[in-house]
């Protein structure tokens, strides 16, 4: 397990947390939260993650400008490091994956709705997401045309 995690989360040494101890930007702290290695890190604000895959004291790099025209390298431990090096693609995940994941529960509950349906029509998803992207289109389109010219 590897990722990060929210402050307010049971468990987590409280000790560690930022509002009872500040933290210097870039600066780090490590300790235990039950079996997990859990770290703080002062970056941008503070980032907390937990991992059973890292050594608690692995140390790794990130590139920083901390006020400088050029990056430079920080020393920190490799659960941050990772961390870092992977963000981004797990936050342009989260950030598509809201409509995506709305569309896929569609298709499940039209599926549980009916099946046979559902298998002729849509053989495959991608035919349920244009099926539905046409019918929004419809439905937003005539939804904007004056109430008088609706028709039901």
């Amino acid at each position: 397990m590897f990722g990060t995690i929210q402050t307010n989360r049971k468990h987590l040494p409280k000790e560690m947390l930022t509002k009872n101890a500040p933290l210097a930007k870039h600066e780090y702290k490590v300790a235990q939260a039950g079996e997990l290695p859990f770290s703080v890190w002062m970056d941008t604000k503070a980032v907390c993650v937990v991992s059973n895959y890292h050594c608690p004291g692995q140390a790794g790099t990130v590139n920083r400008r901390s006020g400088h025209v050029e990056q430079q390298q920080l020393v920190v431990l490799a659960t941050l490091a990772d961390y870092q090096q992977n963000m981004k693609g797990v936050d342009l995940y989260r950030r598509n994956s809201g409509g995506t994941l709305a569309a896929h529960n569609a298709h499940v509950v039209a599926k549980e709705s009916n099946e046979e349906y559902c298998r002729r029509e849509w053989p495959r998803f991608q035919d349920f997401l244009e099926d539905l992207v046409e019918n929004l289109v419809d439905i937003s389109t005539s939804s904007r045309a004056p109430p008088n010219l609706l028709v039901a």
